[in-house]
């Protein structure tokens, strides 16, 4: 009876804890090193993508650092937006602001 108990209640609790579950998504790959943003295009392309949105901080954007990533998609026929996040780390009032 205590084993039944026990099974019942941790079921109760798996339930429970269910409807607080969360979903983090990590993309299927990530390019990293020399030559990495040079890549992105073909990676897209082979995934059927047709458009990409990009947030980014502002400052990198102005220093050029979105220009190889540009290149490499316009070569592979992919668009790019560009939404150049105000310094810092962006927070939910900058990706509602850019959606």
């Amino acid at each position: 009876m205590q084993a039944e108990l026990q099974t019942a209640l941790f079921q109760a609790f798996d339930t429970l804890n269910l409807q607080r579950v969360k979903t983090f998504s990590v993309p299927p790959v990530t390019l990293c090193g020399l030559g990495a943003l040079g890549a992105c295009g073909q990676e897209a392309q082979a995934r059927g993508v047709s458009h990409l949105f990009v947030m980014v901080d502002s400052f990198l954007h102005q220093a050029g650092m979105t220009a190889p990533l540009a290149r490499s998609l316009a070569m592979k026929g992919v668009a790019m937006t560009v939404w150049p996040c105000p310094p810092g780390e962006p927070c939910i009032t900058d990706v509602c602001a850019a959606v």
